[in-house]
């Protein structure tokens, strides 16, 4: 693949054919029960955009390249941090460039959410971890710290 990734928040279109790469990544995962995750996380979407939510890269044939689920704790009152839980690539995916794009979603969906770090919790080292600049070691992964995006209504001196 060698243009970017669409990623985008799972939609319904989504969920079938994002089955095969959740399974790989979660061998015990049946096909009912992650159809009734999904229609769950969809339906809480539709409540609040501050919980838990699937994040999607699509090729340009819609094939899923990349997913992972996201989890914004107590929105982001307590920790400050966008949790993502899981972070699967597909075999065929141009993991550099799908993995930076996945960041960089996942790091703007963190601003969004007034979260100033990014926490991949990881078991083992996946090639995608390198991908992560400037991270943190975590014993249970690595954390993205983010730079501060200035506020819209911050005072700015104004040169005359």
């Amino acid at each position: 693949m060698s243009n970017a990734p669409a990623i985008a928040l799972l939609q319904p279109e989504h969920i079938d054919r994002a089955y095969g790469l959740m399974k790989a990544g979660q061998p015990g995962l049946s096909c009912a029960g992650w159809r009734a995750f999904c229609l769950q996380a969809l339906r809480r979407r539709q409540v609040s955009r501050d919980m838990s939510d699937i994040v999607v890269a699509t090729d340009d044939d819609g094939e899923p390249q990349a997913i992972c689920l996201a989890c914004d704790p107590n929105n982001g009152v307590r920790h400050g941090m966008l949790d993502v839980w899981c972070f699967f690539l597909a075999p065929n995916a141009d993991q550099a460039v799908t993995t930076d794009g996945m960041i960089a979603y996942l790091s703007e969906m963190a601003r969004s959410r007034s979260c100033r770090a990014v926490r991949f919790w990881v078991g083992g080292r996946d090639a995608w971890v390198s991908r992560v600049t400037d991270q943190e070691d975590w014993e249970r992964g690595v954390i993205l710290r983010l730079a501060a995006a200035p506020s819209p209504d911050e005072w700015r001196p104004v040169k005359t």
